[in-house]
């Protein structure tokens, strides 16, 4: 029989709410801006009925969200130029370590590794 080595120590569970990451009123008006009026209401309406919701605090659940090995701190959003300064304003109040950069400011030599489309 051989011994094995042990496991390195797995992070704890997170819950969806220890990413801190609030979704702010200022993003939702400049969303609405030029709509209808009835679509505007209708969109505030249910970010109301969002903010009232609560968190999902049973850690349970987690193991379909899991969170453990997320880090933020890291992380970047690539977006279009013409999108890059409106995004890091709304961006900058809540996550403001955030970095936001332009296809255009990433050198071609630099391998940029994607984890998903925000549509």
């Amino acid at each position: 029989m051989t011994l094995s080595t042990p496991r390195p120590a797995r992070a704890p569970r997170r819950a969806l709410d220890d990413l801190g990451l609030p979704v702010e009123a200022a993003l939702l008006d400049a969303i609405v801006a030029g709509e209808p009026a009835w679509l505007a209401d209708d969109r505030r309406a249910a970010f109301e009925a969002y903010q009232a919701l609560p968190g999902e605090s049973n850690l349970l659940y987690t193991p379909y969200i899991d969170l453990r090995a997320a880090r933020l701190e890291s992380a970047a959003i690539v977006t279009s130029s013409g999108t890059r300064y409106f995004l890091r304003q709304v961006a900058e109040s809540s996550l403001p370590n955030l970095t936001v950069l332009s296809h255009n400011e990433i050198p071609t030599e630099v391998k940029v590794r994607s984890r998903g489309v925000i549509e």
